[in-house]
């Protein structure tokens, strides 16, 4: 396509699709939403796109597309999914998101950079991630996010956290060694 791969609106069910070398977005929603076992690759925007509330992202795939892996704005909850090679940020989120269980490794290939999980805004809680091989591990620009148990390794800088955070899992690493 020349647009976006799929594009839907509100309470809508997505699973085992996938979204391959689209000109836009490969899979872009709004509120409400529930994908599973979905794949973006080789698209020119974001794998994953959503401005919206409330949406369900579980075993979702965004590999090699020009823009970022998961670009979220707003009450997600993303578990099990993985972002690879993207230019922009592998999961790249607003407020009020819950990111448990991911895998992040190889983005922000783009000339600015990347972080494996950008997070833009607040009361996010970030948990059991792994982030590898991108400018920043984790990045929390803005305070009032929680981030625990979390694994970042092989970045240019692994934590990346404003103050007003709290982030159990670089504490928890540098008492490990």
């Amino acid at each position: 396509n020349t647009g976006d791969g799929i594009a839907t609106s509100s309470t809508c069910t997505i699973s085992g699709c996938a979204a391959r070398g689209n000109g836009g977005v490969g899979f872009s929603f709004t509120t409400a939403c529930t994908l599973s076992d979905c794949a973006a690759f080789v698209n020119t925007g974001d794998g994953f796109s959503s401005i919206f509330d409330g949406n369900t992202l579980h075993n979702c795939d965004a590999n090699n597309n020009t823009g970022d892996g998961f670009d979220i704005d707003y009450t997600a909850t993303i578990v099990n999914c993985a972002a690879y090679y993207n230019s922009g940020d592998g999961f790249r989120v607003s407020s009020r998101n819950v990111l448990i269980g991911n895998a992040a490794s190889y983005n922000g290939r783009g000339a600015s950079g990347g972080a494996g999980i950008n997070l833009i805004g607040q009361d996010n809680r970030v948990e059991g991630n792994n982030c590898t091989v991108a400018t920043y591990g984790i990045r929390a620009i803005t305070s009032g996010n929680f981030i625990t148990r979390n694994v970042c390794s092989g970045n240019t800088t692994n934590w990346d956290i404003a103050a007003g955070n709290t982030n159990l899992s670089e504490r928890t690493e540098e008492q490990a060694s």
